[in-house]
Parts: structure tokens; C-alpha cells; sequence
């Protein structure tokens, strides 16, 4: 299965999944799926200890940031486009401020 568009991921089965993020022969130069949560990841880790960090990536970085902060939590999160999420991590503890936040966004909309 190699979608052509976005994918509700929540329904999917997991070797669904894997297939998905399983790179197509014909294009070795992809990033896996693996690959993607350990770069991720290793960005996360490589945070200073303290101060204020912006990041403006797409949603999947957001979700995969999401699910290493706040590994209980199973249902994946929505994240929209545009859309600002915060964080804040105090003594190693994450807590979530803001999610999916797009108020920015409504002067924008056609009237």
C-alpha cells in the first residue's frame, strides 16, 4: 500500500503501517520511517537544558515530538496545517500549553 495522498493512520493495522513507511525499491535515497523518529528524536536530545527553542516543521515531526513526550498518551494527536503547538518542559517533565492552536489563522478565512 503506498498512498498518494494523506492517510488516517489510526485505522490502520500494523503491517499496513510498515508497508507505508517502507521506502519504494526504486527510490533508496528515502528516509524510512525509522529513520525519521531516530533523527526526530536525536533533535529532541540535542536541545539546550534550558532557554526557549522555536521550531516550525510539519505535522508529522509535531506528532512524532508528541509521542516521545508524552509516550501514554496512544491516540495520535491533530495537528493542523499552520497551526501552533507549545510545550514546556520543566525538570524533564513535559507539559503540553498549546495544541493545534490556528485563531491566528481567522483573519484569513473569506468572509
Amino acid at each position: 500500500m503506498q498512498p498518494d495522498r494523506f492517510v488516517d493512520v489510526s485505522r490502520l493495522t500494523p503491517a499496513q503501517l510498515r508497508d507505508i513507511l517502507r521506502p519504494p525499491a526504486d527510490v533508496p535515497q528515502l528516509e524510512t520511517g525509522k529513520q525519521f523518529m531516530t533523527r526526530v528524536r536525536s533533535w529532541l536530545t540535542a536541545l539546550p537544558p534550558s532557554g526557549r527553542v522555536l521550531a516550525v516543521t510539519h505535522a508529522g515531526v509535531v506528532r512524532e515530538l508528541l509521542r516521545v513526550l508524552f509516550p501514554d498518551h496512544t491516540r495520535t494527536q491533530p495537528v493542523g496545517h499552520a497551526a501552533v503547538s507549545r510545550v514546556s518542559i520543566t525538570a524533564g517533565a513535559p507539559r503540553l500549553v498549546m495544541l493545534d492552536e490556528r485563531r491566528h489563522l481567522e483573519a484569513l478565512r473569506p468572509t
